[in-house]
């Protein structure tokens, strides 16, 4: 990752982090498979899908990786 950040002279972080909104994580399907996904696809509205793709241009958000496990824990409670 470091690498390819460096390719395109950005920083790391939002590298990492836009790697976690399109592949996803466990548990939390990424805009790839949302948008390969029917029945997922109709979620690309989701406010979690929305933050998580605001904190890769902003560090001081929560990255798309917490942000999934805080949906998570929503979800199991």
């Amino acid at each position: 990752m470091g690498a390819l950040a460096g390719d395109v002279s950005i920083p790391g972080w939002p590298a990492r982090r836009l790697t976690h909104v399109l592949l996803g994580t466990c548990g939390w399907p990424g805009l790839i498979e949302r948008l390969a996904t029917p029945t997922l696809s109709q979620t690309m509205t989701d406010v979690d899908v929305a933050a998580a793709v605001a904190a890769t241009r902003d560090a001081r958000l929560l990255s798309p990786e917490l942000l999934a496990g805080a949906q998570a824990l929503r979800r199991a409670s």
